[in-house]
């Protein structure tokens, strides 16, 4: 009888055990299910914040030459990653990669962060958090639009142009959206950079490179023969402005605290923008 009481009370406490082994495990799944995700966890417990970036957008994010290691990522962009980590206590760690390898990197784990001029597009919105806008461009810095060979200023005046032309642009970036819902008879050629685009136009691979309007000015200021027009500019979606943090999906945790530390009113960003775009004048 003592016996079949100690077996019992055993499998009792077996029960109970297992019990409440499998209520934390739910309470895990639930908290995953809701997507509040680990991620901002890991990055506190390793003291380290890990940001993707493509550094071929200046004045957000390039490379100084005259650098080297971490301190050649420069730009308003990567002022404001070392702004974050700093407010998160953690040390940054910056990873120089193709645009559309950081949006990848973000999906499969092995970046905490895409700080590289991110705005909204509908794949975008499917793929990845994002933060609140922490910089909103108004007027001529937030035209998107397209770098065409100075020669050809006269050629091509309108959109309608670029009917069976070649037109260089970064996959799944901002201007390929608008690429493909407003040049739909134009020839789309990815590039993995703007870098690339600028060579491939200068040598007459490509009609015309897609980009943000501030940074074609500045290419243009830099290499002698192209030219950013102001008539060859994207209609815009007001619901697809404004420079946003890319996060994990699900990770709404760390989304949360970004949105803590991203200035609502714009300020510290402001700042770094007019000290980079000062610097490439």
């Amino acid at each position: 009888m003592k016996k079949f009481t100690k077996i019992s009370t055993l499998f009792i406490l077996l029960s109970v055990l297992c019990g409440s082994f499998l209520i934390q495990i739910q309470a895990k799944e639930s908290t995953k299910a809701n997507g509040e995700g680990e991620q901002l966890d890991k990055i506190m417990e390793r003291g380290e914040l890990i940001v993707g970036t493509s550094p071929d957008f200046p004045p957000n994010e390039f490379i100084d030459t005259t650098k080297t290691g971490q301190d050649q990522y420069v730009g308003s962009d990567m002022d404001f990653a070392r702004y974050i980590a700093d407010e998160m206590g953690v040390k940054l760690t910056i990873k120089a990669m193709d645009f559309d390898a950081v949006l990848a990197s973000l999906g499969n784990g092995q970046i905490d962060m895409a700080i590289t001029g991110i705005t909204k597009t509908p794949e975008r919105m499917d793929a990845m958090e994002m933060s609140e806008s922490y910089y909103d461009e108004n007027g001529e810095s937030s035209w998107q639009g397209l770098l065409i060979k100075a020669d050809k200023k006269d050629v091509y005046t309108k959109l309608r142009d670029f009917k069976g032309k070649k037109v260089a642009v970064q996959a799944g970036s901002l201007q390929d959206y608008y690429v493909k819902t407003q040049l739909k008879e134009a020839n789309i050629q990815y590039i993995t950079g703007l870098n690339d685009g600028i060579n491939l136009l200068k040598n007459g691979s490509v009609d015309a490179v897609a980009c943000a309007y501030g940074t074609g000015q500045d290419f243009a200021k830099q290499n002698e023969g192209i030219h950013m027009s102001k008539q060859l500019l994207f209609k815009l979606n007001p619901d697809y402005m404004g420079t946003r943090v890319g996060i994990p999906k699900g990770e709404i945790a760390l989304l949360n605290k970004t949105n803590e530390i991203v200035p609502a009113d714009g300020t510290v960003i402001r700042g770094y923008m007019k000290r980079w775009r000062c610097g490439l004048l």
